[in-house]
């Protein structure tokens, strides 16, 4: 993702949006600081090539960096309980 910034003169997150804008999902970027959600609201001025989409989504490892697996039962209960 950061060779596709680069090359597209763009930050990882403004590609990775683009990249999610671009496969039609929904996008709720989240940020405290103005500047990041000027840029996280400035995603129209570029727009990723067929390559640079088929080479992000084989960044795909089919498995969650933050929380593991949705489908684990022990990260199941652990969010449950995190949201009661």
């Amino acid at each position: 993702m950061e060779y596709i910034g680069k090359k597209c003169n763009k930050s990882v997150a403004r590609t990775a949006l683009r990249y999610l804008l671009q496969r039609d999902l929904i996008i709720i970027p989240k940020s405290a600081h103005i500047e990041r959600m000027e840029q996280n609201l400035n995603i129209m001025d570029f727009e990723l090539t067929d390559e640079d989409m088929d080479r992000t989504l084989q960044l795909d490892s089919e498995h969650s960096l933050v929380t593991g697996s949705h489908q684990d039962p022990e990260i199941a209960r652990w969010f449950i309980a995190l949201v009661k």
